[in-house]
């Protein structure tokens, strides 16, 4: 299942580990933060001619080769096309970057929080991280060596200074440098390099502290400043350096990102603007800029290009390499994609993994037959459109899986004695002559607050179901699961107490449950107006969708509807509640 595993990668997440592991070597000394590497112009790749900027040129200047100055970056799948024009080193080590591509139809449509159900609204397309290994130039054998870019072309300490103090005057009409600039380049210093280093990050740093300010604070102008001095110092041609002290809020920084990982893609984000902000306002980076540009176009595009085939091939090769693509696209689907699917074709808001893991192998296998059967060689289809195109053909197949999926999570919830529905006395009995009428409760208590679960009918009796406010209160169509703040007294758990007490009922607790966070949010949120409503095939209903009418119910317990367009939908147990805007035609619990 390798490309099982492929598809679960976190970007995000895996982006901000690797800066964090070079934040981590910086106190020693080592890695990217550490600077001294110093590269001959921004990453690019040589056959495209496209920069990688912002994270992208994070990570990949974090993931070249020791001791490689090359800014060349290239795709496997380009090596490959070369066929022995350029060739890939024994042990040359992938690195990442990471792209958003649009999902196709997700325009103008949000997400309910509420029922997750989609509707129609404001917004641009929705978007998907995916990832691609690229290899550095010095490991490839074959690529033309590189010309030495002009702006190193007799460079020393006196270039250095003389470029320090020419950004500084040129700045000087925008914000007083005297203060921002060290005035004496020998005191404290090591060398020039480390001046410059120095000089460049005061100037990065007066800059990233004009508004808007990051979500972080010191760490995060501090992260900015440090990431834009490295990219300026490349641009001068040199390599700075700075120490690992140079920011005591640098090493908070890593703390940011383990907590919030979009933050490396933001400050590298900002970096890039604090450089072309100060490019545009100082001629002499200007100059450096056009030649760093100058060096690129140079060097891409590459004259290799891929080995010819005879022309009879050509439209054999051509086909193959459509179905190829297309099954390459079904393969890397995401676990969100596919979520995506489900939910607009069934209504399913979420799956367990086993039964994910069944629906992408149903899917794989079918794509994989229909695809080189030449189905869909005319049909230019999308890897998503694919996915759509299956399970309308396939709907009794998923439906099967979804029903199942269903099934389990019920015997799930009974075995963990949520549902109450076996061994609990009736939740509100009519008593007999004479007899005190009885509540039974059940204390459910986890992590994440505490609940008190009681039947629809207890809360009808007692004329509390308009009652209810907390939104942490939760439903099913046999239970509900009321909020308890066991700070006070204004949760719905002790309004529905005090209101029994004030009757006369007599109140029996169940022992005391902890069920997993996921188990109480896998119910719909309490909605009163479907307080008492009993679901049976027949009844029609008002969804988000529009008017639909039960017409099954599924192996699982939950229901089969028919929206008004034909298409069916199923709806879980669990979350039957979420989706119903209000019932149309039903029966409701008299009490």
């Amino acid at each position: 299942m390798g490309a099982r595993e492929f598809r679960q990668r976190r970007y995000v997440e895996e982006a901000a580990r690797m800066i964090d592991r070079h934040l981590e070597l910086a106190r020693e000394g080592l890695g990217w933060f550490s600077g001294g590497r110093g590269f001959l112009a921004a990453p690019f790749n040589p056959l495209s001619g496209a920069r990688y900027q912002g994270i992208n040129r994070l990570l990949l200047e974090m993931a070249a080769p020791s001791g490689s100055d090359d800014p060349r970056w290239l795709s496997w799948r380009q090596i490959e096309q070369r066929g022995e024009a350029i060739q890939l080193a024994d042990g040359a080590r992938a690195g990442l970057a990471i792209y958003a591509r649009p999902i196709p139809g997700s325009a103008g449509r949000l997400v309910c929080k509420a029922s997750g159900a989609e509707r129609e609204g404001a917004g641009g397309l929705a978007h998907v991280l995916k990832g691609c290994s690229v290899f550095n130039g010095a490991d490839v054998a074959g690529l033309p060596p590189l010309a030495e870019p002009t702006r190193r072309r007799g460079g020393g300490d006196e270039y250095l200074l003389q470029l320090v103090d020419a950004v500084a005057r040129e700045l000087g009409g925008w914000v007083a440098m005297g203060c921002a600039i060290p005035p004496a380049p020998a005191d404290g210093f090591a060398d020039m390099r480390a001046y410059a280093g120095e000089a460049l990050r005061r100037i990065a740093f007066w800059r990233a502290c004009q508004p808007p300010p990051g979500p972080h604070g010191a760490a995060g102008l501090a992260a900015r400043a440090r990431i834009a001095a490295f990219w300026l110092a490349d641009l001068a041609g040199c390599g700075c350096q700075l120490p690992a002290d140079a920011d005591d809020d640098l090493a908070s920084w890593g703390e940011c990102l383990r907590t919030d990982p979009l933050e490396a893609f933001r400050a590298a984000a900002a970096a890039e603007r604090i450089v072309a902000w100060l490019c545009r306002h100082s001629p002499s980076l200007s100059r450096l800029l056009a030649d760093e540009d100058d060096f690129i176009r140079r060097h891409s595009p590459l004259g290799i290009k891929p080995p010819e085939h005879p022309p009879e091939d050509g439209a054999v090769l051509a086909r193959a390499a459509m179905r190829g693509a297309l099954s390459m696209e079904a393969s890397l689907l995401t676990a969100e994609e596919l979520a995506q699917c489900l939910s607009a074709h069934f209504g399913c808001q979420e799956v367990l993994s086993g039964t994910d893991e069944a629906i992408h192998q149903a899917f794989q296998a079918w794509a994989r037959q229909a695809i080189e059967s030449g189905a869909f060689d005319d049909a230019k289809l999308t890897g998503r459109q694919l996915l759509s195109r299956f399970l309308e053909q396939r709907e009794a197949v998923v439906l099967g899986f979804l029903e199942r999926d269903d099934g389990l999570r019920r015997q799930m919830r009974a075995a963990s004695a949520i549902n109450m529905e076996n061994g609990c006395r009736p939740l509100a009995a009519e008593p007999g002559a004479g007899q005190q009428r009885r509540l039974s409760a059940q204390p459910l208590r986890s992590e994440n607050g505490s609940w008190l679960g009681v039947r629809h009918g207890a809360l009808i009796a007692l004329g509390m179901a308009d009652r209810m406010v907390d939104e942490n209160s939760r439903m099913s169509p046999d239970m509900v699961y009321l909020s308890c703040n066991e700070d006070g007294e204004d949760g719905d758990a002790q309004r529905l107490l005090a209101a029994a007490e004030a009757a006369g009922w007599r109140v029996d607790f169940q022992p005391d449950f902890e069920p997993s966070a996921a188990e109480i949010s896998g119910y719909a949120g309490y909605f009163a107006p479907l307080v008492g409503y009993h679901p049976k095939v027949g009844d029609r209903l008002k969804l988000v969708e529009g008017p639909a009418c039960i017409d099954a119910q599924s192996a699982g317990g939950g229901w089969v509807v028919r929206l008004a367009s034909g298409k069916r939908r199923v709806l879980s147990h669990a979350r039957f509640c979420d989706f119903i805007e209000s019932v149309i035609d039903g029966d409701y619990i008299v009490v």
